[in-house]
Order: C-alpha cells, then sequence, then structure tokens
C-alpha cells in the first residue's frame, strides 16, 4: 500500500493532499487484506463503497450505505506518527513521542474550544512546528525530519498505513457484523458499546489472517487517549472507554505475535523488540483501565 510521497509537515495546510493520500489506500487494503476472510466477509470487503469526505475532523463511519472516512484521518495519523519517529520507541513514557503527544492533544484541545466560541485556530500541529522540550527530541526532530531520514520516512508512512487500515478494518467489521442494519435510538448504550468492542476485534483477527502486521497503527492509541476519562463517561456513552478498547487491542496485538509464525519472520531480528514494547504497551494500558476502573480520572504517570 502507498499512502503518499511528500512530507507531512509541508502539506499540513493542504487538505487535498490527505484526501488523495487517504484514497490511495483504499486499493491496497483491499488487496492486502480482503482475500483472506471467509467468503462471505469477502465479498462486503471487496465491494463496501467507501466514501473519503474533505473534512478536518476524525471522522469514521459504517452505514447500510458503505463508509464514511475524512481526509482528516490522514492528517492526525501522519502527526502523530511523526511523533512516534521522533523516538522510535512508543515504549518510554519520558521520550520524545509522549513529549510530542502530549503537545498535540494539546492543541486539539485548545482548539475544540476556540472553535466553540468562534476563535481562530492555533496554527496547525505538524511535527515540525514542535520545538522538541528536551535537547533528545531536539536533536531528532533535526535529524529524522530536517533531513528527512529516508528509513524514518518509511517507517511513518508505513505506521500511517496502518493506522488508516485499522480504521478501515474496525468500519468493515461493523457491516460484516450487520450492526448497521439497526437504528442506534432503537439500541441500548451498552448494546452500542458491545458493537464497538466486536468490530475492534473483527478487525483484529482480520488482520491476523493476513500478512500484514497491523501491530504499527496508531489509531487505537489515539482513540485510547480521547475517548472519556472515567467510568461515568462510559456509562453514558455509545463507545466504550478508550483505554479499554486500547488495552483489549494490545491484548490482541500480542496474542498476534505470539500465535503467528508469519509475525517472527517478516520482523525477523526486530521481533524480541516488538514483543517487549508491546507488552510494556499492553501492561500499561491494563493498568490505566484498572485506575480507571477504580473510580480514578487519570492514568498512573510512570
Amino acid at each position: 500500500m502507498v499512502y503518499g510521497s511528500k512530507s507531512a509537515f509541508a502539506q499540513v495546510a493542504d487538505l487535498g493532499f490527505y484526501e488523495n493520500a487517504v484514497k490511495s489506500v483504499i486499493p491496497g487494503f483491499r488487496r492486502e487484506f480482503c482475500p483472506n476472510l471467509s467468503s462471505a466477509d469477502r465479498v462486503i470487503c471487496e465491494t463496501v463503497p467507501i466514501k473519503v469526505v474533505r473534512n478536518w475532523a476524525f471522522l469514521a463511519s459504517a452505514s447500510e450505505g458503505g463508509i464514511t472516512i475524512s481526509a482528516g484521518l490522514g492528517y492526525i495519523f501522519d502527526s502523530l506518527s511523526w511523533g512516534y519517529v521522533l523516538s522510535g520507541d512508543g515504549g518510554n513514557s519520558n521520550d520524545c513521542f509522549y513529549e510530542y503527544f502530549t503537545y498535540y492533544i494539546g492543541i486539539i484541545s485548545a482548539n475544540t474550544e476556540r472553535a466553540r466560541h468562534n476563535l481562530p485556530l492555533m496554527p496547525a500541529m505538524s511535527v515540525a512546528n514542535f520545538p522538541g522540550q528536551s535537547p533528545e527530541c531536539r536533536k531528532n526532530v533535526h535529524y529524522n525530519i530536517a533531513l528527512n531520514d529516508p528509513y524514518m520516512r518509511e517507517f511513518q508512512l508505513k505506521t500511517v498505513e496502518s493506522s488508516i487500515s485499522f480504521v478501515l478494518l474496525h468500519e468493515i467489521g461493523h457491516v460484516v457484523k450487520r450492526h448497521v442494519a439497526f437504528e442506534k435510538s432503537s439500541i441500548s448504550l451498552q448494546r452500542l458499546r458491545e458493537f464497538e468492542m466486536e468490530a475492534d476485534v473483527w478487525a483484529m483477527q482480520a488482520a491476523s489472517n493476513s500478512k500484514y502486521n497491523i501491530s504499527g497503527s496508531m489509531a487505537p492509541f489515539f482513540i485510547g487517549s480521547l475517548q472519556g476519562g472515567t467510568m461515568d463517561w462510559e456509562k453514558n456513552s455509545d463507545h466504550p472507554l478508550g483505554i479499554r478498547r486500547l488495552a483489549n487491542f494490545y491484548r490482541m496485538v500480542l496474542d498476534d505475535l505470539i500465535k503467528n509464525p508469519v509475525r517472527r519472520s517478516q520482523l525477523g531480528s526486530h521481533y524480541q523488540d516488538v514483543l517487549d514494547e508491546n507488552r510494556e504497551l499492553k501492561r500499561r494500558a491494563e493498568n490505566c483501565l484498572s485506575v480507571v476502573q477504580s473510580g480514578g480520572d487519570a492514568c498512573p504517570d510512570e
């Protein structure tokens, strides 16, 4: 699959670029994932209409008419994956990734408030605008982005691609599971939350049946950070806690890494590092979920 050839930070104001880039993922996505499904699911995967709309928001939905996703998905994942590349390791809470992620989420929150009050938005959340608070981050920004290191760029593009792929798999899961046949107003919030978890599970099973390694997807991490932080939020929402979905995602990723022989051969000498990193990410997510379930409203700062 091919996400795009230009650097994200040079294209932050070009919604058309992200629209075309997200569209470019879809044909390869169908070739990669659809053939490995059961015959009925394969037909849905290969034929369900997928519409990319010109919208900066995080938008992904499924209906009986097909799937709609936004160009903004590409922008969001492009920005987040650059933050991931800054450190090359998502498992250390003190690294550049978490520093950048805090910066990124802060601007999202600020812009949400500014939009609510009809104020101009803060500048685009490009990693090129991220100064890097620590010397190590400033060094990494310069080396990996200013010099546009080819290996890092390839890694970053695959991260974006796997993030869009997970969202598409999740939405196709809603279609396959016939969740789209129900009127939301006629379904309890609890059942709607179950629909979301079922779609996540279907997405990971579909990914496990393919040769594509979905473990680098930023989509669950982004959702895990934004979708609620308390049990009261979940009780009144049609979506589960993001951290619940994130913990479940890492459980499934680990299961795939351990049980799927293809992964070991794919990752080669990096296999153990990827396995250890995902074990740590799973531990952190489950620890955070435990805190929230116990009545806390914040994850431990590790």
